[in-house]
């Protein structure tokens, strides 16, 4: 029987999302169970070794070869294997459900990751190795853009609406979605009509359709474990950035829906508290 062929991700840039640069940092700078040099890192490599036989058990109808030969690793970023990206994400968000196991402190951090990502969206950004001179490292030097590991953020064009009205955070929203689509971060998404509720509060729904990391969301979420939430966290450091506190609840597609994806129920609160900082 042929083997299928492990879909592609369509930008190097995404692979940011599951890498040290963003998850990585977030880790060290958030401190606590992570503080102690190398704990983080140590961890993940530990689970990844452990959790990759059951991936190629997982997927042993899927062609694993590019993931096996160093060849092929030198020539071509291997998490740009959508499904081996997913396995990667899984287990960075076990790796930190071990160190940050309440919830109040996943959600904060969440919302530190999503910061970031907002941030990257906004300036746009540059990641992947750098160029290393001599023997020493230095972490701000220039990115190696020839390396197959690297990859750009654009930055987002026009600037998004300043206003907070429904209108405005509905364009906003509807852009920064359709960013994350056209970057291949999913195939597609739905948003509702924003509707003005009591205290000047507004519900919508979103839906993202097959995103880039389903597989670990699904798993993380039924297993009441700790999911990226990546284009919710966005979302979220947005709504902040025009001053409202946002609560959400997401579900899974149900199984026997032809779209394949997570449906978040909205609400957002005014906050002149609320901010990106």
């Amino acid at each position: 029987m042929a083997r299928r062929t492990l879909v592609q991700v369509g930008c190097p840039n995404l692979d940011e999302m599951c890498s040290e640069a963003t998850l990585f940092q977030a880790a060290l700078d958030w401190g606590g169970p992570f503080s102690k040099p190398g704990l983080y890192q140590t961890s993940f490599n530990k689970k990844r070794s452990e959790g990759f036989p059951a991936f190629k058990e997982r997927y042993a109808t899927y062609d694993l070869s590019a993931l096996l030969n160093q060849t092929q690793l030198l020539a071509k970023d291997p998490r740009t294997n959508r499904l081996y990206f997913s396995f990667l994400n899984e287990v960075q968000f076990r790796t930190l459900q071990d160190g940050i196991k309440r919830r109040g402190e996943q959600e904060r951090f969440g919302l530190n990751v999503g910061n970031r990502l907002y941030r990257k969206i906004l300036q746009g950004d540059e990641v992947g190795p750098r160029l290393v001179k001599g023997d020493t490292y230095d972490p701000k030097a220039p990115v190696d853009m020839s390396s197959p590991l690297s990859g750009r953020w654009p930055s987002l064009s026009p600037p998004l609406p300043k206003g907070g009205s429904s209108v405005d955070l509905a364009k906003g929203s509807q852009r920064l979605l359709d960013y994350l689509r056209r970057e291949g971060y999913c195939k597609d998404f739905t948003l509702s009509s924003f509707k003005l509720k009591d205290a000047g509060k507004l519900s919508f729904e979103s839906f993202v359709e097959e995103p880039i990391n389903l597989e670990a969301t699904s798993t993380l979420m039924r297993s009441r474990g700790f999911p990226p939430r990546y284009d919710q966290r966005i979302l979220q450091a947005f709504f902040a950035d025009r001053g409202f506190d946002s609560e959400l609840d997401d579900e899974l597609s149900d199984a026997k829906s032809a779209m394949k994806g997570v449906r978040t129920k909205w609400l957002l609160t005014p906050d002149p508290d609320a901010s990106l900082e």
